[in-house]
C-alpha cells in the first residue's frame, strides 16, 4: 500500500514522494513559533493555522499513533516562489496531500491525517474577509483540500528532505532566483 500512495503522489502532480518512519519526523518548537504575528501575515486567520492547531506537542501525540507517513514534495521555479503565481502551486500541494489521504483511508487507514505546506486562508480564501470555523464555528469552505500547515505543527521540513535523501534550499523574500533557481513546497501524509 505505501508504495501505492507514493506513487500516486507522483501521478498528481509530486516531484518526488517517498515512505518515512513516523518516529523520524523531527518537531521544533521554534519553528511553530514562526507562524505567529509578526512573521506570519496570517496568524489566527484560519483554523488550520496557529494558534487554531495543537503544534508541537499535539503532533508529538499524534506522530505515536503512527508507523509510516508520505512525505513528497514539488519543486518549483524560484521565480514563481516569489510571486502570487505560488499560490497555485500551494493549492496542488494540498490537493495531492488530500488525494494521498483518501487513498490512504480506502485502504484502510481510516486515521490518515494530512499536512501541507502554506496557509489555507491565502490559498481557498483569500477572497473571504474570514475563515468559518474561527469566525463563527462554522463549516470549511474547503474541507477536502485544506490541510493543517507544517510549520504551525513545528514539523522540521528540512530535516525531512535529509531523512528522504532529497536537498532544499531555504528561499526567502530576498532570495535572488538566478543565485537559487528552484526551491520546493513538502507536504506529508501519517497514514498507518
Amino acid at each position: 500500500m505505501l508504495a501505492k500512495l507514493v506513487q500516486l503522489a507522483c501521478r498528481q502532480g509530486a516531484s518526488q514522494a517517498a515512505v518515512v518512519a513516523a518516529a523520524d519526523i523531527r518537531v521544533d518548537e521554534q519553528l511553530a513559533s514562526l507562524c505567529r504575528a509578526p512573521d506570519c501575515d496570517v496568524y489566527g486567520l484560519a483554523a488550520s493555522c496557529p494558534p487554531h492547531v495543537g503544534g508541537p506537542d499535539e503532533f508529538r501525540r499524534l506522530q505515536k499513533t503512527f508507523e509510516w507517513a508520505v512525505f513528497l514534495k514539488i519543486d518549483v521555479p524560484t521565480q514563481i516562489l516569489l510571486s502570487d503565481e505560488r499560490l497555485e502551486v500551494y493549492r496542488l500541494l494540498h490537493e495531492i496531500v488530500s488525494t494521498v489521504r483518501q487513498a490512504a483511508v480506502d485502504e484502510g487507514c481510516g486515521d490518515a491525517r494530512a499536512f501541507a505546506g502554506g496557509s489555507c486562508k491565502k490559498i481557498f480564501c483569500a477572497d473571504r474577509t474570514s475563515c468559518r470555523i474561527v469566525e463563527r464555528g462554522g463549516p470549511c469552505r474547503h474541507p477536502n483540500q485544506a490541510h493543517p500547515s507544517m510549520s504551525g505543527y513545528g514539523i522540521d521540513v528540512f530535516r525531512l528532505m535529509a531523512t528522504a535523501g532529497w536537498q532544499m534550499e531555504r528561499i526567502t523574500k530576498n532570495t535572488a532566483p538566478a543565485s537559487i533557481p528552484v526551491g520546493s513546497l513538502a507536504g506529508l501524509v501519517l497514514v498507518c
